[in-house]
């Protein structure tokens, strides 16, 4: 059911746009009503058939369309689908068409590109926010929901409209996988040097800077091979668009758009993963749901495995046990096994 609050907010000022240019055509008999809004650019081309007669051609000298902000003449079509795009001349005040240059034919298609404004866009398309829901032991599945809040309505004023390049960002909880795979050495080895850091640098308090500085020294004896910038650059990769599109599956008629590596850190832990989730509207199909699915699992897999390779323990703890394993590979796994 479509809304019954008023739609001129983002109706009217698209076809406003339309209807002023058409009238520099009616000497033409403008028949086609199409609009393609590319959503991700805030961009918008408009088409309609126009006919121009040979005698018309024969009598008059110039096509005069004045401009627009944000809009000009892209092209025309003739009737046997050749593209003539350097037709039109813009003198500064208006878009100029010489009739003489008028290839044979008597019906184009004249396109027109513009711009649109964001809230139109957002007054135009409904994007419900990603939900995180129907979960299982393996998989994050986020619920993808966007519409056309207008089709009826629009179905009265467009023969064709097509909204391309919808997208929204779908942010994907990864805190709490990094929390469980890597090791606790690490992590108390990072966290004493922040807090080491941030002592030395703020108000000096002799005794803060003492406890700080020998918490440092003993995880500095417990993982002294911890390096900071190898271990970011191995979270840089774990986050990085390809490794996060491997462990991505999306319903159609979604496809996977950009994905953004996370911005925001608690320590040396990743917070999200922003993932934009793109379709396709039109008046035939106004609405666009499905999942998208994070694979969790497989995903955590993935850390473990890159982790256990990571050196961060000295070599008096690095040691064979009883079953055969090191000591640094036999303590992630019970920290796995404990999370």
């Amino acid at each position: 059911m479509e809304p019954t609050v008023s739609i001129s907010a983002a109706v009217v000022a698209i076809t406003g746009v339309y209807d002023k240019i058409k009238e520099h055509f009616m000497d033409f008999k403008p028949e086609t009503r199409s609009m393609s809004i590319n959503f991700s650019r805030k961009s918008s081309q408009m088409g309609f058939q126009i006919t121009v007669p040979e005698g018309w051609r024969k009598s008059h000298k110039k096509i005069k369309i004045p401009a627009m902000a944000g809009y000009k003449v892209l092209r025309m079509t003739d009737e046997g689908f050749c593209e003539h795009r350097h037709l039109w001349k813009f003198d500064g005040e208006n878009f100029v068409l010489n009739a003489n240059e008028l290839p044979a034919s008597e019906k184009y298609l004249v396109e027109i590109d513009g711009t649109v404004d964001e809230s139109i866009l957002k007054d135009l398309v409904y994007i419900k926010p990603a939900a995180n829901r129907d979960n299982d032991d393996e998989n994050d599945k986020y619920w993808l929901d966007s519409s056309i809040k207008w089709p009826r309505a629009l179905e009265k004023i467009y023969d064709d409209l097509e909204i391309d390049e919808v997208n929204f960002g779908v942010m994907i909880d990864i805190d709490k996988m990094f929390g469980l795979t890597i090791p606790p050495e690490v992590k108390n080895k990072a966290s004493s040097i922040q807090r080491l850091l941030k002592v030395s640098s703020t108000n000096f308090d002799r005794n803060q800077l003492i406890h700080a500085a020998l918490d440092y020294r003993k995880q500095e004896k417990i993982a002294p091979l911890f390096d900071p910038g190898n271990f970011f650059r191995i979270v840089q990769r774990l986050t990085a668009k390809d490794t996060i599109r491997q462990h991505i599956s999306i319903d159609q008629p979604y496809d996977v758009g950009n994905i953004n590596q996370p911005e925001k850190y608690v320590g040396i832990v990743p917070q999200n993963v922003e993932v934009q989730a793109i379709t396709r509207l039109t008046l035939r199909t106004p609405t666009a749901n499905g999942y998208l699915m994070f694979k969790r699992e497989k995903y955590m897999d993935k850390l473990r495995s890159e982790f256990k390779k990571l050196p961060y323990l000295s070599s008096t703890r690095i040691r064979k046990n009883r079953f055969g394993k090191d000591s640094q590979s036999a303590g992630i796994s019970a920290n796995i096994r404990s999370d």
